[in-house]
């Protein structure tokens, strides 16, 4: 039987496998759908790093930057935007799109006001 392996909704694997008790012990924690001609695998949308920051306008990224540098900028706006850099640096290469860390660095943005809602809509697309 072909299985769908998630986990907290999310895809991680489709393995093939004689029971369900087998995926239980290969895949222990996870949540398991048998694919079925109705049952499509989820589509994983990926993007390359440097296709991600391509999103960005020079503005918005030279924004984001300078904020970080400035003084003036709360601290925790200033450590907020440090841990999403970092995060950035770290992540694999392609990204998912869909990733919560990723989804969550765009609405800080939004929140620490450095880009609109509705660009945040855009780079998120």
């Amino acid at each position: 039987m072909d299985v769908i392996v998630t986990r907290a909704g999310e895809y991680l694997n489709t393995i093939v496998v004689d029971s369900l008790a087998e995926a239980q012990a290969a895949y222990p924690g996870c949540e398991f759908i048998e694919r079925t001609a109705d049952t499509a695998q989820p589509t994983v949308r990926e993007i390359t790093k440097i296709a991600w920051i391509s999103r960005f306008t020079q503005a918005e990224l030279i924004g984001l930057h300078a904020a970080l540098l400035d003084p003036s900028t709360p601290v925790i706006a200033r450590a907020t935007l440090s841990a999403i850099f970092q995060q950035y640096q770290a992540a694999p290469d392609p990204m998912n799109l869909d990733d919560p860390r990723l989804v969550a660095a765009v609405d800080a943005f939004v929140q620490l006001g450095r880009i609109t809602p509705e660009r945040a809509v855009e780079i998120r697309a």
